[in-house]
């Protein structure tokens, strides 16, 4: 399976050490460039160095690379209406710049250490609302060392909502869908709306 052939996908990254992400992110956004998507990321200072240092100048001479997300800080409101429409604005901007549509990489750590795992659950099982019929996609990245491990922010509950998330996982370098994934029931509608 391609990266093509869907617009709106939900990718899960489980990696275990660092080697082993560099290969699989590396792969991951030269392939969302090639299909001109603007690629934003939201990653903690570890992961943001070691991809800086190993092989982020080689990418990041070539245009559509943002190394903060602001749409990952509205997730922590937890408020769905504020992120579609952020989302919502990214995506029209991008656009109209030329991009074919937006790519978000999310390390799912970090984003339970700057929020806290009842938020990080809510995001995850809400992405397919905020991004319902839209030209993006979301890549969590998920530590699985750390779930194997003291499971400090990747534990049980995690995992197990990242598998019914996530339309698709990240296996050898190849995009297969998840057998697991668990298509959301539609949501209530609301009377609340942005201007």
């Amino acid at each position: 399976m391609g990266y093509k052939e869907a617009e709106c996908t939900f990718i899960a990254l489980y990696y275990y050490g660092i080697d082993h992400l560099n290969i699989n992110l590396k792969h991951l956004i030269q392939q969302e460039m090639k299909n001109n998507k603007l690629t934003l990321f939201f990653l903690g200072d570890e992961l943001q160095q070691n991809i800086n240092h190993h092989w982020m100048p080689e990418i990041s001479q070539k245009a559509g690379l943002i190394m903060e997300s602001p749409l990952t800080y509205t997730v922590q409101s937890e408020e769905s209406l504020i992120i579609k429409h952020n989302a919502d604005r990214i995506l029209i901007d991008a656009l109209n710049d030329g991009y074919s549509g937006v790519t978000w990489f999310i390390e799912a750590k970090q984003l339970i250490k700057e929020s806290s795992k009842s938020c990080f659950l809510n995001w995850q099982s809400n992405m397919s609302q905020y991004f319902k019929d839209s030209k993006c996609s979301v890549i969590n990245v998920f530590d699985f060392e750390d779930y194997l491990g003291q499971q400090k922010f990747i534990d049980q509950e995690i995992i197990d909502s990242s598998l019914k998330a996530h339309q698709y996982v990240i296996h050898q370098l190849t995009l297969k869908k998840s057998k697991y994934y668990m298509k959301p029931k539609p949501a209530k509608k609301s009377a609340t709306t942005l201007s």
